[in-house]
């Protein structure tokens, strides 16, 4: 097996999330909790992902599923009122520096609510958003547009929805320095 497949970064990914899983809570007692959750549970959440999934296993706060031939990470925390939709893409010292600017403007123009991001070396199609205020729509729309980012990555890096107005996320960064 390939050491850089998306299957390694995906187990890479599931040990870091539980570390953190149980640094945050130690970290989250610093600070004041915030105010109970009134709209989407974490329940909810992951019987949404579970609908849409090709596969999926796990839960209590991380599901791990497949989605239209995309390996992802459902990882939520009702503590913080917080939820992600990962899709790993690679390891991050891999990229291009053009790659790298190409998902930065891609970020602004294509990747809409999902985002390219990083962390602890590998880069990841992400979308991240408060877990009370979601809606079904919205969770149906994030498990799209991460798997869609992550398929998209090197090509149109686009999370499918839609264009703004703008630079194409395809075209070379010009270099030029903003006034």
């Amino acid at each position: 097996m390939n050491s850089h497949s998306p299957i390694n970064y995906l187990v890479l990914s599931v040990v870091l999330l539980c570390i953190g899983a149980v640094v945050e809570p130690l970290r989250a007692q610093e600070s004041p909790a915030p105010a109970p959750a009134r709209g989407m549970s974490q329940a909810q959440l992951e019987a949404l992902v579970r609908e849409m999934a090709d596969t999926a296993r796990g839960g209590g706060g991380v599901l791990q599923f497949e989605y239209d031939g995309v390996i992802l990470l459902c990882v939520s925390d009702v503590a913080n009122d917080r939820m992600r939709i990962l899709a790993p893409i690679g390891d991050y010292d891999g990229i291009t520096p053009q790659q790298k600017d190409l998902m930065l403007v891609a970020n602004f123009h294509t990747a809409l609510d999902a985002r390219y991001a990083v962390s602890r070396g590998v880069l990841y199609a992400a979308f991240i958003h408060p877990l009370s205020t979601l809606d079904a729509g919205e969770v149906g729309s994030a498990v799209r547009q991460v798997a869609t980012l992550m398929q998209t990555f090197g090509g149109d890096y686009s999370s499918g929805a839609l264009n703004f107005q703008g630079q194409a996320p395809t075209r070379k960064p010009s270099g030029k320095t903003p006034l």
